[in-house]
């Protein structure tokens, strides 16, 4: 009804700053400036109970250009608008302490991004719909760090992970190294070959800072199965072993 009536009064291209216009229950629904029988220009809107849903410039009647949304579970947006949407750059609050700073899409973590998370990881990458997804870094609370590839926000793919003990790189699942990789521990000590778990298991070369060597099976971190064992000087034990003995 108040559009029929302004589009009646006022031509559709008249702009009016400092409009107030109301809900049927007598709330104020919006304030700030309109083209015709459309909130254009900035402005704020309030929903039928009274709270500011929206506030930033309008075009045409939806939010566009910059603004700020507060929208539902505490959460609040601001950045760019298109169209409505909640599309371009910018900034969204969780309720939970966390937010994010990057590019969106139709109000969707979409594209370039860092994420903020609660218990302190910083992550900077990829998204795609809401989730960490391709290439990306992520900073623990413990001082590990994680480079490499995400799925469904989850580290999986090809990375390297750095710890206090040393430094991975290979294949990871679920942030665990799983499939062939390689591990640097911090006194020199280096292993490459398959992981199970985050553990060394099945054929791998371990390689000592003395010159030592070791080729063969590796069962729960340990030398376990057929291998060859060589020292600094190039001798030579070939054999089964159990527990990182030979037998």
């Amino acid at each position: 009804m108040i559009g029929k009536l302004k589009s009646l009064l006022f031509g559709a291209t008249d702009e009016y700053d400092n409009e107030v216009w109301y809900h049927k229950n007598g709330k104020v629904m919006y304030e700030g400036s309109v083209k015709g029988a459309n909130f254009h220009g900035a402005g704020k809107y309030y929903n039928d109970e009274g709270k500011l849903c929206y506030e930033g410039t309008f075009s045409m009647g939806v939010p566009h250009g910059k603004g700020i949304a507060y929208l539902d579970d505490h959460m609040v947006y601001e950045g760019q608008f298109y169209k409505g949407q909640r599309t371009g750059t910018g900034i969204c609050r969780f309720e939970d302490g966390s937010y994010y700073e990057g590019h969106f899409s139709n109000g969707i973590m979409e594209g370039k991004g860092t994420l903020h998370a609660a218990d302190g990881t910083l992550y900077t990458g990829n998204f795609l719909n809401d989730r960490m997804q391709g290439s990306g870094i992520a900073h623990y609370p413990n001082g590990d760090i994680y480079e490499g590839e995400f799925r469904d926000g989850v580290e999986t793919g090809l990375g390297k992970l750095t710890i206090k003990d040393g430094i991975y790189e290979g294949e990871v699942v679920g942030g665990i190294p799983h499939g062939k990789g390689a591990f640097t521990w911090a006194n020199g000590t280096h292993y490459r070959g398959d992981f199970v778990e985050g553990v060394l298991t099945g054929k791998g070369i371990i390689t000592y800072p003395n010159g030592h060597k070791y080729i063969g099976d590796f069962v729960n971190g340990k030398k376990h199965g057929y291998g060859t064992y060589q020292d600094e000087k190039g001798h030579q034990f070939e054999g089964q072993f159990e527990e990182d003995y030979i037998i």
